[in-house]
């Protein structure tokens, strides 16, 4: 037949496949070599996306919107020694690769008036010798806030030093070196550090951990299901060889094209594991059950991979139809899982269609064996085997009380649709980490400390010098810094408002917005030419672009909402049309709104790819399976798991977020494998002329063992992903390995309760 090709073509060339499949294996192994890991959001996001185009303006315009917040505390920083070591930590800081610029209490700079007209130096001329001065240098930066106030705690306990990185680098790697300064500064100064590069650096270091630790667990987890089901060598160990070479080819091919490991492609290690094994798990268990038969050979090895590989085609294409789906989302990371994901499953499908053959018939394995290997429960040959087993009497409650089965899913969905309401939609990077983790505990102490831990990037272009302009963002600032959800805010204003005081004497009244342009021009002009104050980071050098720098609160998706729309409307107010300054151009930019926008492009995005999934599968099997209503009612327990799996997310509080998903498209690709496998073995009884219930009796006592073999492996491979350090991987193992449950348990119950009902209708 057509669907043992494949088969049939290893077990005349067994030799050429073994050497062609380790050929592709050394390829494939150089690729690997050059994977990365990048856990940084902003590759999530395509490069036409708005809100990336607005932040790359603000890089492109002032090199940069990259900060780590490093915080001290001020009992340790204000003493000699906590100051020398955060000066000699600041001037390292000043030099690491991929650092553009450094603020600290110890360089700050202050201007002062001076006969001849300004002065710009460090506050912090001369480190202090004694408590007494370092104390003072306190006191004085807590009379005079202008220079130091982004910088002091409002309850006075933590001290900041900000880290600003150069545009375009690697983030995670700058804050990893970064980090190691850091710590270098124990035990004169305990410091915590947060901002996005930090957390991206510490997901980084997770996933790598996640990657060491998971993948060999996995793999013993597997492998010890299938030695203790088969009991032979070859049936625990050629399947785990197939899926470890499609997990080799597919890491590989992220090497070759540049991919990267992050929050969710972290996923396909396990993923290939766990669900690659049921292709040659289901060739392994119908070939031992020739043998339990008494037959041996190469015709026996024919008949068995030519009866189950129709099915594991279709199981397979339905999987890589499933991941595919995901290839269409918005969101960069989804798109490269979902093709990644069917690339991997396509090659674990030919490795188990044509390695495993070939492997078999060059290493044997169709010989007698006494005592060894599983006991088929065939009814024809061993009715002794399933009368009693677990098999045989789900096989009669499900054809003799198929009533039951229709009270049990009549109240599981609607339990589920009761929890549909309670899904919430969450992007916040930061619940990537647990409570318990030092970037979560750091993130948590910076933002409750200094009234966020992220920044809001208020571009403002045309004459931005301009006196009425000035006032504008004067204004927004104090709207910014009395709105909630908002913390302090800089802006080239207070640079004004310090020189403008210097040239008047140090005057407290001077420090205002001068009357006219060239007053502020000038300004700016001696203020540039008497030291460095960080204009650069405000205004550019064409006195064209300005910029607002805001610190921003927001914990979780409402919140973030709402300080995203209240930041557009603040910037709309006092610069859009209808302000009457003139501006060519004002928006706000950032990683919040980056975020924001994720939360709708998730929603919209898994919602087409979920349709898709089931679409596709659904065509595929109605083709595949006999164009009848029968296959047709193959799709049904999937839908019920869709459900479910929604509904446990809403009752348990999950979160559908970047990687949570994902989990109903990959749920319909690698769920709807054990239906496929019922129907199959269903038909192919039926032709025999065996009635619906005898029929399915022997299906369930059969395949049925696969098909749980099969979705214990799959399930038990995803919940070591529980063991993970990140949260939403946490539920993501959790919800698949229920998923496979809920699916298997539809396949084995529910689909032959609706055959019988079917073939009665039709009788």
């Amino acid at each position: 037949m057509l669907g043992g090709l494949w088969s049939r073509i290893a077990l005349r060339h067994p030799r050429l496949v073994i050497a062609i499949t380790l050929a592709l294996s050394v390829l494939f192994a150089y690729g690997a070599a050059k994977v990365r890991i990048d856990s940084g959001q902003r590759g999530y996001f395509p490069e036409n996306d708005p809100g990336l185009a607005r932040l790359d303006q603000v890089e492109d315009a002032f090199g940069g919107s990259n900060t780590i917040m490093a915080a001290a505390l001020t009992a340790q920083v204000f003493t000699p020694e906590g100051l020398r070591a955060l000066d000699r930590l600041t001037q390292e800081l000043r030099e690491a690769p991929g650092v553009v610029s450094v603020q600290s209490v110890t360089n700050i700079a202050e201007v002062t008036g001076e006969p001849w007209g300004i002065d710009v130096r460090r506050i912090l001329e001369e480190l202090p010798e004694s408590q007494d001065e370092a104390a003072s240098f306190h006191r004085r930066l807590q009379r005079d806030l202008q220079a130091a106030r982004l910088l002091l705690s409002d309850d006075g306990s933590l001290v900041m030093t900000l880290v600003h990185l150069s545009a375009g680098v690697d983030s995670s790697r700058v804050a990893a070196g970064v980090r190691a300064l850091l710590s270098s500064a124990a035990p004169v100064l305990t410091i915590y550090a947060t901002g996005g590069p930090v957390l991206i650096s510490a997901a980084d270091d997770y996933l790598r951990k996640d990657l060491q630790r998971l993948f060999p667990i996995v793999a013993v987890v597997i492998v010890g299901l299938l030695v203790g089901s088969f009991r032979r060598w070859q049936g625990a160990l050629l399947p785990m060889i197939t899926v470890g070479l499609s997990t080799l080819y597919t890491v590989g091919l992220m090497g070759f094209m540049g991919t990267p490991l992050s929050q969710i492609t972290v996923a396909l290690t396990v993923i290939l594991l766990s669900v690659g094994s049921a292709y040659g798990i289901h060739m392994m268990h119908r070939l031992y059950e020739e043998q339990s038969q008494g037959r041996y050979g190469r015709h026996a090895m024919e008949v068995a991979f030519d009866a189950v590989t129709l099915p594991i085609i279709l199981a397979g294409a339905t999987t890589i139809a499933g991941f595919g789906a995901n290839a269409f989302s918005s969101i960069v990371r989804i798109r490269e899982f979902g093709l990644l994901a069917a690339f991997g499953v396509a090659c674990a499908l030919l490795l188990a269609l044509m390695f495993i053959p070939a492997a078999v018939a060059v290493f044997g394995g169709m010989r007698p064996s006494h005592g060894e290997g599983i006991t088929a429960c065939v009814p024809q040959a061993q009715d002794h085997c399933t009368r009693d087993g677990l098999f045989q009497r789900l096989a009669g409650c499900v054809t003799q009380r198929p009533a039951t089965i229709w009270l049990i899913t009549a109240i599981v969905a609607v339990w589920s649709v009761a929890g549909l309401p309670r899904i919430k939609v969450d992007t916040n990077f930061v619940s990537f980490f647990p409570s318990s983790s030092q970037a979560r505990r750091d993130f948590d102490l910076v933002r409750s400390k200094f009234g966020g831990a992220s920044t809001i990037h208020v571009m403002i272009e045309g004459d931005v010098i301009g006196p009425e302009v000035l006032e504008a963002m004067e204004a927004a600032q104090r709207e910014f810094e009395a709105a909630p959800g908002f913390g302090k805010s800089v802006s080239v204003v207070d640079l004004v408002k310090q020189v403008s005081r210097a040239m008047h004497g140090d005057d407290p009244s001077f420090a205002r917005i001068p009357e006219s342009r060239g007053e502020v021009a000038q300004y700016l002009l001696i203020a540039s030419m008497s030291g460095d104050i960080g204009i650069e980071r405000l205004l550019t050098m064409d006195n064209q672009k300005a910029r607002i720098e805001v610190v921003a609160d927001a914990v979780d998706s409402s919140s973030r909402a709402t300080v995203v729309r209240r930041a557009t409307e603040i910037v709309e107010r006092h610069f859009g049309p209808a302000s009457g300054l003139g501006v060519s151009n004002a928006f706000a930019a950032g990683m919040l709104f980056l975020d924001d926008g994720m939360s709708n492009l998730i929603t919209r995005s898994q919602t087409q790819s979920l349709f898709l999934a089931v679409i596709s599968v659904f065509v595929i099997v109605y083709l595949a399976l006999g164009r009848s209503l029968d296959s047709a009612l193959c799709i049904v327990p999937i839908l019920l798991t869709i459900l479910v799996n929604f509904a446990v997310m809403g009752w348990a509080g999950i979160p559908f977020d970047v990687v949570t998903a994902v989990v109903s498209s990959v749920a319909v690709g690698i769920g709807i494998d054990y239906s496929i496998h019922i129907y199959s073995r269903f038909r192919e009884a039926s032709l025999r002329g065996k009635s619906p219930s005898d029929a399915l009796r022997e299906t369930i006592a059969t395949t049925g063992r696969a098909v749980v073999l099969n979705a214990g492996a799959v399930a038990a491979g995803f919940v070591v992903l529980m063991l993970s350090s990140f949260p939403p991987l946490r539920n993501f193992g959790g919800l698949i390995a229920l998923t496979m449950a809920t699916s298997s348990i539809g396949a084995l119950t529910l689909l032959p309760a609706l055959l019988l009902a079917a073939r009665r209708r039709d009788a």
